[in-house]
Protein backbone atom coordinates (compact mmCIF):
# COMPACT_ATOMS: atom_id res chain seq x y z
CA UNK A 1 0.00 0.00 0.00
CA UNK A 2 1.28 3.43 -0.93
CA UNK A 3 0.51 6.88 0.83
CA UNK A 4 -1.95 8.33 -1.53
CA UNK A 5 -3.85 4.97 -0.81
CA UNK A 6 -4.59 6.05 2.33
CA UNK A 7 -6.81 8.89 0.86
CA UNK A 8 -10.66 8.00 0.69
CA UNK A 9 -10.23 5.28 3.26
CA UNK A 10 -9.23 7.18 6.21
CA UNK A 11 -9.74 10.56 7.18
CA UNK A 12 -6.34 12.29 6.37
CA UNK A 13 -4.74 15.49 4.97
CA UNK A 14 -1.67 13.78 3.09
CA UNK A 15 -0.31 16.94 1.54
CA UNK A 16 -0.81 19.33 4.46
CA UNK A 17 0.99 16.51 6.15
CA UNK A 18 4.04 16.15 3.82
CA UNK A 19 4.01 20.12 3.91
CA UNK A 20 4.97 20.14 7.64
CA UNK A 21 7.52 17.19 7.04
CA UNK A 22 9.13 19.29 4.55
CA UNK A 23 7.61 17.02 1.58
CA UNK A 24 10.24 13.72 2.79
CA UNK A 25 7.69 11.34 2.36
CA UNK A 26 9.66 8.59 4.29
CA UNK A 27 9.91 10.73 7.13
CA UNK A 28 6.38 10.97 7.10
CA UNK A 29 6.14 7.25 6.66
CA UNK A 30 8.36 6.48 9.57
CA UNK A 31 6.09 8.76 12.01
CA UNK A 32 2.81 7.61 10.70
CA UNK A 33 4.02 4.15 11.36
CA UNK A 34 4.44 4.51 15.34
CA UNK A 35 0.47 5.54 15.76
CA UNK A 36 -0.33 2.02 16.28
CA UNK A 37 2.50 1.58 18.99
CA UNK A 38 1.32 4.74 20.74
CA UNK A 39 0.34 4.29 24.43
CA UNK A 40 -2.14 7.43 24.53
CA UNK A 41 -5.28 5.67 23.02
CA UNK A 42 -5.11 2.55 25.31
CA UNK A 43 -4.53 5.16 28.19
CA UNK A 44 -7.37 7.02 27.11
CA UNK A 45 -9.70 3.94 26.67
CA UNK A 46 -8.38 2.64 30.41
CA UNK A 47 -9.29 6.33 31.43
CA UNK A 48 -12.75 5.89 29.99
CA UNK A 49 -13.53 2.37 31.56
CA UNK A 50 -12.29 3.85 34.85
CA UNK A 51 -14.06 6.73 34.57
CA UNK A 52 -11.30 9.23 35.21
CA UNK A 53 -11.85 12.79 33.60
CA UNK A 54 -8.37 13.96 34.28
CA UNK A 55 -6.53 11.02 32.75
CA UNK A 56 -9.41 11.37 29.73
CA UNK A 57 -9.06 15.09 29.12
CA UNK A 58 -4.49 14.19 29.20
CA UNK A 59 -4.72 11.16 26.73
CA UNK A 60 -7.14 12.33 24.70
CA UNK A 61 -5.22 16.19 24.16
CA UNK A 62 -2.16 13.98 23.68
CA UNK A 63 -3.87 12.11 21.09
CA UNK A 64 -5.42 14.86 19.41
CA UNK A 65 -1.85 17.11 18.86
CA UNK A 66 0.00 13.52 17.63
CA UNK A 67 -2.93 13.02 15.31
CA UNK A 68 -3.29 16.59 13.84
CA UNK A 69 0.37 16.42 13.48
CA UNK A 70 0.11 13.47 10.93
CA UNK A 71 -2.73 15.11 9.58
CA UNK A 72 -5.15 12.29 10.41
CA UNK A 73 -8.24 14.39 10.75
CA UNK A 74 -10.45 12.08 11.53
CA UNK A 75 -9.06 11.05 14.95
CA UNK A 76 -7.88 14.75 15.79
CA UNK A 77 -12.16 15.49 15.14
CA UNK A 78 -12.85 12.62 17.75
CA UNK A 79 -10.25 13.30 20.68
CA UNK A 80 -10.78 17.00 20.32
CA UNK A 81 -14.44 16.01 20.86
CA UNK A 82 -13.95 14.24 23.75
CA UNK A 83 -11.44 16.78 24.87
CA UNK A 84 -14.35 19.53 24.69
CA UNK A 85 -16.92 16.80 26.87
CA UNK A 86 -14.64 16.62 29.91
CA UNK A 87 -14.06 20.64 29.65
CA UNK A 88 -17.86 20.85 29.05
CA UNK A 89 -19.04 18.67 32.26
CA UNK A 90 -20.88 16.26 29.18
CA UNK A 91 -19.28 13.13 30.32
CA UNK A 92 -22.15 11.25 29.46
CA UNK A 93 -21.50 11.67 25.74
CA UNK A 94 -17.47 9.99 26.08
CA UNK A 95 -18.62 6.70 25.73
CA UNK A 96 -20.49 7.35 22.41
CA UNK A 97 -17.37 9.64 20.99
CA UNK A 98 -14.70 7.02 22.27
CA UNK A 99 -16.92 4.50 20.18
CA UNK A 100 -16.24 6.97 16.87
CA UNK A 101 -12.50 7.22 17.98
CA UNK A 102 -11.98 4.04 18.14
CA UNK A 103 -13.75 3.10 15.10
CA UNK A 104 -11.66 5.48 13.61
CA UNK A 105 -8.54 4.50 15.20
CA UNK A 106 -8.60 1.03 14.32
CA UNK A 107 -9.40 0.98 10.80
CA UNK A 108 -5.87 4.18 10.57
CA UNK A 109 -4.15 1.56 12.07
CA UNK A 110 -4.61 -1.42 9.96
CA UNK A 111 -4.16 0.94 7.02
CA UNK A 112 -0.79 2.26 8.37
CA UNK A 113 0.34 -1.12 9.17
CA UNK A 114 -0.38 -2.49 5.80
CA UNK A 115 2.28 1.03 4.19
Amino acid sequence: MKLEDLKGKIEIDVEGSLARFAGMESMYIKFLKKLPEDENYQKLKEAVDGQDNEEIEVSAHTLKGISGNLGLTGIYDKSSRIVSAVREHREQEIPGLMEELSAEMEKACELIRAL
